[in-house]
């Protein structure tokens, strides 16, 4: 009988498990009905508690239904199995408004749309978001697209890593003479090949959530986020004295290195306006 107890209590464990995983997914897959999606996450995790907290009282009461200490690691097992389970319920009850702002941020995050700037060259000027690789897609069904000019601050990473995986999966060069920070950096390190002027500007710092950052969720999302830029950096040859002085680098700040600097690590190919 006990360890039919410990089979349920594993369940609502794996339960909050599941639920616990997707956080940091919940930015990638934004459902079209937020506050339901989070009512669902709450019936959820409050059924995984509950199912805990019964299945530890039971196996852990006396015969005259008073609390005893576990006397067995199967009891003892149902008991630390309940501090996970209601610990995330806590915590979703503790998060609401901050998931929901997040949530709702990431749904309306679309970003700029690139632009032709000439024959066969385009221009993102402007963040990174689920729009911009769209209308890069578009516009190089019309014409083909040779160089694609940089001028952005960052934005979502993941949308920066689809839009650099599209640039070398066409052979697309990227250019910066300006500046690219953040999640653009990922982008212009995918150029077939990049250039950069020598005073170019090019950004690391940690990533972070687009919204509510100073909440408990926010600062799990920020270090999901930060795990992808760093890991999308890394595959893409920054050297890790550089990656570790980004992850040493808060959101609010940010470490510059020049396009001379890029072009010394071997990182941009070709130095605008050099002789």
């Amino acid at each position: 009988m006990k360890g039919v107890f410990a089979l349920i209590a594993s369940a609502s464990l794996l339960i909050v498990s599941a639920l616990a995983f997707a956080v940091p997914t919940w930015r990638l897959i934004v459902p079209e009905n937020i506050d339901l999606f989070y009512w669902i996450c709450m019936f959820c995790g409050a059924f995984a508690a509950l199912l805990s907290l019964a299945v530890s009282v039971k196996i852990n009461s006396g015969p005259h239904g008073n609390l005893i200490v576990p006397r067995n690691l199967t009891s003892l097992f149902c008991v630390v199995l309940l501090m996970p389970t209601a610990g995330f319920f806590v915590g979703l009850i503790a998060n609401k408004s901050s998931t929901i702002s997040i949530l709702t941020s990431y749904k309306d995050y679309v970003g700029v749309e690139v632009s032709l700037e000439s024959d066969k060259s385009a221009i993102l000027d402007g963040l990174i978001g689920t729009a911009t690789l769209p209308s890069l897609q578009a516009m190089a069904k019309e014409k083909p697209i040779k160089y694609l000019v940089l001028r952005s601050g960052g934005g979502l990473v993941e949308s920066a890593i689809e839009l650099a995986d599209y640039l070398r999966s066409k052979r697309i060069s990227t250019v910066n003479a300006t500046y690219c920070k953040s999640a653009c950096v990922i982008v212009a390190l995918s150029g077939q090949p990049l250039y950069a002027s020598p005073n170019a500007v090019f950004g690391f710092h940690q990533g972070s959530a687009i919204a509510s950052e100073n909440s408990q969720i926010g600062r799990l999302i920020g270090k999901y986020a930060t795990d992808d830029l760093i890991s999308a950096l890394r595959v893409r040859g920054v050297p890790e004295k550089v990656l570790d002085k980004a992850m040493e680098t808060p959101p609010d700040k940010m470490l510059h290195l020049t396009g001379t600097e890029m072009f010394d690590l071997g990182l941009v190919k070709h130095l605008l306006n050099k002789n």
